[in-house]
């Protein structure tokens, strides 16, 4: 009876296993051949023949193909879920796609729905339920999965969002603005506004305008700015550009940062040093190796 027992558990187990195997998700490669594209598995079967004009590659499930001069949306048996008729179209993300006809862009969701008008020129893939977006006066913002604007369209550039603060650039670059008096300077003639600050993801700002000449993106917690040069001096016109603030604004020396850089990574590099040096189970030949592409990240590996 218990050898009986364990042949039968034995047997639930593969065929758990086998069931498993037939219904994991088949990853499927595009390939061009006879100028139409189709898809095949990775035993090099063709899966799906290659029929269309263009073909995106599989995202949640779905690929973009156009076939007839308009696209739609196939699942992995080549069958359209979502029938050809848009004039472009890019893979899904997050649930969303964007589609194009008549030269204007607008989202659907996986039922090919439209799910919202837009009157924007340009719009972004959606990224933890916002995206970007550019107005016809190439104005931009960012708006949520329902159309509304999260961040007015007010800024000539808008960086995306690094640790919750984006750079951007106001919409009076070339006119003057003398608020500050350092924030205008004479250039070749022409006035200049030093309009580059940062926003947090509610649209506050973080670095007003007119306080640094230009602003790098956020690293290891910190922004590279250019400060304003003093006016009338022509020794220093292009401004000291190593400087590093953090989101509170306070200034730091390139040697500050790099100082403060090396402490963060130091706990890191010590703990590399000692997973260098670990065998495994007194092994010389199983030793552990491990990378660190970045200070903030180590990737162990066992051989």
């Amino acid at each position: 009876m218990k050898y009986l027992n364990a042949i039968i558990l034995v047997l639930i187990v593969e065929g758990f296993l086998c069931h498993a195997q037939v219904n994991r998700p088949k990853h499927l490669f595009r390939i061009y051949e006879n100028s139409k594209f189709g898809f095949i598995d990775s035993t090099g079967t063709i899966i799906i023949k290659p029929v269309f004009h263009s073909a995106e590659e599989f995202s949640e499930g779905l690929a973009a193909a156009r076939i007839n001069g308009t696209y739609g949306y196939i699942d992995k048996d080549g069958k359209f879920v979502i029938q050809p008729q848009f004039e472009y179209a890019t893979k899904f993300k997050n649930g969303y796609a964007i589609v194009c006809n008549e030269r204007k862009p607008f989202y659907i969701n996986r039922k090919g729905e439209r799910t919202f008008d837009s009157t924007y020129q340009v719009i972004g893939q959606f990224r933890n339920g916002r995206a970007k977006v550019k107005t016809v006066s190439h104005k931009y913002g960012m708006i949520d999965t329902e159309g509304n604007l999260c961040i007015d369209t007010v800024y000539s550039e808008l960086n995306d969002f690094i640790n919750g603060i984006a750079v951007v650039k106001g919409l009076n670059r070339d006119t003057v603005f003398d608020t500050l008096k350092t924030s205008t300077i004479l250039i070749t003639g022409t006035s200049y506004m030093y309009n580059t600050g940062a926003i947090d993801s509610h649209g506050n700002m973080v670095i007003p305008f007119g306080k640094y000449s230009y602003i790098h993106d956020m690293k290891d917690g910190y922004f590279q700015v250019t400060l304003i040069p003093e006016k009338n001096d022509s020794s220093n016109k292009k401004g000291a550009s190593n400087i590093f603030i953090d989101k509170m604004g306070n200034l730091k020396t390139s040697n500050e940062y790099q100082n403060i850089r090396n402490e963060k990574a130091k706990p890191k590099r010590e703990l590399s040093e000692k997973v260098k040096n670990m065998k495994k189970d007194n092994n010389d030949n199983e030793l552990i190796y491990f990378t660190v592409p970045n200070p903030d990240t180590i990737h162990i590996m066992i051989n």
